[in-house]
C-alpha cells in the first residue's frame, strides 16, 4: 500500500428475525454494493433449508492509514499455554429442561455446565453472572491476533455475542428462550 500501513476498519451488523435453524444447511447470498479506493459497503442474507432469511448482515468498512511505525510486530504469547483447536460440548438439552435461564448460566460459570463449544475455543470465561447480567474475559492467543498485532474483530465480537446472549438468557424462566435480534 505505498510507504505508509495501512488497515481496514469494518462495522458490521447483523440483524436477525427468524429462529436460527438447528439442524439442516444455511445458505447465503451476499454481494458489494459499493467500493472504491477507500470506504465499501457490503450486504448478506442467510437462508434455512425452507429459504427463510435467518439473518441479515451488512458491513461498511473504510481504509485507514496508520502512523508509520517500528512497533507494530506479533504479539508476545510466549507466556499463554496454547488450547486445543477442537470446540467443546454442547449441554444435554434434556439436562436443561428443568433449570431457569440464570441457573443455567451460573452452572456455566461454575463449570458445572459446559460453556459451548465457541465460548470453549476462544477460551472464554465468566467472571460474574447477576440477573440481566454477565461479565467474561479471554486471554488472548496468537491465533487470534492479526498482522498488525491487534486481537481480530471477529474474536472480539464472537466474545460480544456470547456474553450479551448469556445476559438475555439470565432474564428466562424454565423452558423460555430467547433470540438476538442485532448485533453491532
Amino acid at each position: 500500500t505505498g510507504e505508509r500501513p495501512q488497515s481496514v476498519m469494518s462495522q458490521i451488523t447483523a440483524s436477525t428475525a427468524h429462529p436460527f435453524p438447528v439442524t439442516g444447511a444455511v445458505s447465503g447470498r451476499g454481494r458489494s454494493v459499493y467500493f472504491d479506493d477507500t470506504p465499501g459497503l457490503a450486504e448478506a442474507t442467510l437462508f434455512d433449508d425452507d429459504g427463510n432469511p435467518v439473518m441479515h448482515l451488512t458491513g461498511r468498512s473504510i481504509v485507514v492509514g496508520r502512523a508509520p511505525s517500528d512497533a507494530l510486530r506479533a504479539p508476545d504469547v510466549t507466556h499463554v499455554a496454547a488450547t486445543g483447536t477442537e470446540p467443546g460440548p454442547c449441554a444435554d438439552p434434556g439436562a436443561l429442561a428443568e433449570l431457569g435461564g440464570l441457573e443455567i448460566v451460573a452452572g456455566i460459570a461454575a463449570e458445572t455446565l459446559p460453556r459451548g463449544p465457541l465460548a470453549e475455543l476462544l477460551g472464554l470465561t465468566l467472571t460474574a453472572v447477576e440477573h440481566g447480567t454477565v461479565q467474561g474475559e479471554i486471554v488472548p492467543l496468537a491465533w487470534m491476533a492479526n498482522p498488525i498485532a491487534s486481537v481480530h474483530g471477529g474474536v472480539l465480537m464472537s466474545m460480544a455475542e456470547i456474553v450479551s446472549g448469556l445476559a438475555a438468557q439470565t432474564l428466562t424462566g424454565v423452558g423460555g428462550r430467547y433470540r438476538l435480534l442485532q448485533i453491532s
